[in-house]
């Protein structure tokens, strides 16, 4: 990897925003195109890596791109890993190094070693095939495979990890769309703030308003209508797209609309009729809050 590659990644790490860009470079495993001085373009470093980092707060957060979410396999580490932290620290310093030399040496001196990777990533691929989305279950097949090959070639006590062990830190489908982590977040964000949809008695706002709620005949909130200028800023603010959630819960049919992505609607009895985002909330009956969400079929207003 170039040196100014390298060099640029805490530039990206700056910002908890950033995050996503960062695992983007490292896995995209090339570098920047350079122009030369005596003309042209210098050669483009590549890298084929699979790294490893540690942190004391999470990679992902609520609005990391689905792409970002599939290259990364987040574990949370809440038990002490060593009995004798020092002691292992001690003999990693000690033997640091050998164990990757002479796994790298014997793939390179037995060919039958690689077959038998290819042959146990591709059993485990298929064990984990529709529990986790593809990218994920690719990664975990090669990190099974290459612990296969660890206990074959180094340490030879048995201890294996399984499709099992590896698949309670992979992302499913559900979990990877960042449109539907988005219409929960929007969910939440107009829970928290009642008072910006709620009038008072007399019909106006004590405060600032974002719009209103439309409830069932039974007290249920059913519908959220939501100013679009007030939509906008908050989805951005929070790390999300407006037009690609739009277009997403369009399909999915949790926003009732017109020929556009928004109803006008008075929000204020007396007042100008106004463009709001008109989102259908949950019920307690709705299937959309079960762990099984899956969009539903709509007919086209068009």
């Amino acid at each position: 990897i170039d040196d100014r590659d390298v060099q640029a990644v805490p530039d990206l790490i700056q910002s908890r925003k950033n995050f996503d860009e960062m695992i983007y470079s490292l896995c995209e495993g090339t570098g920047k195109s350079r122009g030369a001085k005596a003309g042209g373009l210098q050669t483009v470093r590549r890298w084929c890596c699979a790294i490893l980092t540690t942190g004391e707060q999470p990679i992902m957060s609520a609005s990391s791109r689905a792409g970002a979410v599939n290259r990364v396999i987040e574990v949370e580490c809440t038990e002490k890993t060593f009995a004798d932290p020092r002691a292992a620290y001690q003999a990693l310093v000690r033997n640091y190094g050998w164990a990757g030399r002479k796994f790298v040496e014997a793939l390179q001196e037995d060919e039958r070693y690689l077959d038998l990777a290819r042959e146990v990533q591709q059993r485990a691929y298929e064990q984990l095939r529709g529990k986790a989305t593809d990218k994920q279950n690719l990664t975990a097949s090669i990190v099974l495979a290459a612990d296969y090959l660890a206990d074959l070639i180094l340490f030879g006590d048995g201890r294996c990890l399984t499709a099992d062990d590896i698949l309670p830190y992979l992302v499913t489908v559900e979990s990877a769309d960042v449109n539907r982590r988005a219409y929960e977040w929007l969910c939440d964000f107009i829970a928290s703030n009642p008072l910006k949809f709620k009038a008072l008695d007399s019909g106006q706002y004590a405060g600032e308003c974002w719009g209103k709620l439309e409830y069932s005949e039974n007290g249920e909130p059913v519908r959220a209508l939501i100013i679009r200028s007030v939509f906008d800023r908050a989805m951005t603010d929070a790390g999300y797209n407006p037009a690609s959630f739009l277009s997403w819960a369009a399909q999915a049919c949790v926003i009732q609309r017109g020929d556009k992505m928004t109803l006008a609607r008075r929000i204020v009895p007396g007042g100008p009729l106004i463009r709001c985002i008109v989102l259908i909330l949950p019920t307690e009956e709705d299937e959309r809050v079960t762990d099984g969400f899956e969009p539903v079929q709509c007919e086209l207003p068009f």
